[in-house]
């Protein structure tokens, strides 16, 4: 092992020089050969570009000796398996299916890149959720609410709560946000976003919240040894209650690029079906 070490690292700064001394040579022409099993070679051009800039002699020789190493194992085992192909495994069929759903997956995602139209108005989130509405029912209760827990040894806790009184005037919530993003450990302040009640629930102190009173209540202080709490909650969901649409536009956003994705795919395959239709490229024989 320790001879292979030095000769490959004697071979890899040999053939560095000679490659700047013969850079007009052939491509191939000063290649070496690293290792072979059976009718297969592996040759320092193929493991060369995966040097990295800057590797020092001995981390580029551990990485070619554990490279070879791996290679020779892996190729080992390849002619194993190929002495056990099952006769009935049709190879040359499977990479002929693979190479073309390479290249199929390869030109779809090329039309989806350079054609899809990822712009989706609310309209269109409306009219998908209007038509989907069995598919958004909650399993689990949510909230719409406003949140905010801060340290109790803080200054400017009395007038947070005198700012939180009016929260939903803009000059109020501005100055409670300002101190949220300055101060709060956690805050929740967009007033059109909706928790999972679970989520709410294990931030406040136990008992302060539950899904057998999270409808019922709207305004919560609460404090613990080390915090003080700040709910207002705008507006309760119950399982089995349709989602609202702001909690599940996400979700309905990939389903409809993923339609305009399928159309966008079909109406190019019909494209190219009439227009080699039309250049008579291709025959259908019926039986």
């Amino acid at each position: 092992m320790k001879r292979l070490s030095l000769w490959l690292c004697c071979g890899c700064c040999l053939l560095m020089i000679w490659s700047c001394a013969n850079s007009d040579s052939p491509e191939g022409e000063n290649d070496r050969l690293l290792a072979s099993v059976y009718n297969r070679s592996l040759y320092w051009s193929e493991l060369a570009p995966m040097l990295l800039p800057g590797m020092t002699s001995e981390d580029s020789t551990r990485f070619i000796n554990t490279f070879v190493e791996g290679w020779v194992r892996d190729n080992l085992l390849l002619h194993e398996a190929e002495k056990n192909i099952p006769k009935d495994l049709d190879i040359d069929g499977l990479v002929r299916d693979y190479r073309a759903s390479l290249i199929l997956y390869n030109y779809e995602n090329m039309l989806v890149e350079l054609q899809l139209d990822s712009t989706i108005t609310e309209d269109a989130y409306r009219t998908y959720y209007e038509e989907h509405k069995a598919d958004f029912l909650l399993e689990k209760p949510l909230l719409r609410c406003f949140f905010v827990k801060v340290r109790k040894e803080l200054d400017g806790w009395n007038e947070l709560r005198q700012w939180w009184r009016k929260v939903d005037e803009p000059e109020f919530y501005d100055q409670v946000l300002a101190y949220a993003n300055q101060s709060a450990d956690l805050f929740m302040l967009a007033d059109s976003s909706w928790y999972e009640l679970e989520t709410v629930v294990q931030e406040l102190p136990t008992n302060t919240l539950s899904e057998y009173n999270y409808s019922s209540r709207r305004e919560i202080t609460a404090s613990d040894e080390q915090f003080n709490y700040l709910v207002r909650i705008f507006d309760t969901r119950k399982v089995g209650d349709q989602a609202p649409l702001d909690y599940v536009r996400d979700q309905a956003r990939k389903v409809i690029l993923h339609k305009r994705k399928i159309d966008l795919l079909n109406k190019r395959k019909e494209e190219i079906y009439e227009k080699e239709e039309r250049g008579n490229n291709f025959k259908i024989y019926t039986y």
